[in-house]
């Protein structure tokens, strides 16, 4: 058991180590801009409108 459980351990820990992981390239205050510019306020919630990004729509939820 102790065997079957250390091959897969090590398994688990060399494919997720190779997985690749890249930056974001978007610049974040564009997007906090987009953010604020879809935001009202319902009473005394904060909503947001439906927004395009970069060519992808975004939906946020309360």
């Amino acid at each position: 058991m102790k065997k079957i459980f250390s091959v897969l351990l090590i398994t688990t820990i060399v494919t997720t180590l190779g997985s690749p992981v890249y930056a974001s390239s978007q610049n974040p205050s564009d997007l906090q801009e987009c953010i604020e510019n879809s935001m009202f306020y319902n009473n005394e919630y904060r909503l947001f409108n439906e927004f395009t990004y970069q060519g992808m729509e975004i939906n946020l939820l309360p």
